[in-house]
């Protein structure tokens, strides 16, 4: 609970919106390998009203920095976020 608030209180902190954080947040966990995060930071996304080819982008991003396998990588967890999300 205690890092949720912290999560909540640096949202607010600055002029980010809920939906620029999320892509932020992809990137970041993405190009750590968190894997559970980042699936996580998908579904918190997309419910803040990003789109697919929004997320999509993002994870293009990481491309020219962290090279082939680790965009690679990224965009099998999203598709594997996304996949989840319709069974439930």
């Amino acid at each position: 609970m205690a890092h949720e608030k912290l999560g909540l209180e640096c949202a607010r902190g600055g002029p980010l919106t809920q939906r620029e954080i999320q892509l932020v947040k992809l990137a970041i966990t993405g190009s750590m390998r968190l894997e559970t995060s980042f699936k996580t930071h998908v579904k918190k996304a997309m419910r803040a009203g990003v789109t697919k080819p929004e997320i999509e982008h993002t994870i293009i991003q990481m491309l020219p920095i962290l090279g082939l396998a680790r965009t690679m990588m990224a965009m099998k967890w999203y598709n594997e976020a996304v996949h989840q999300k319709r069974r439930r």
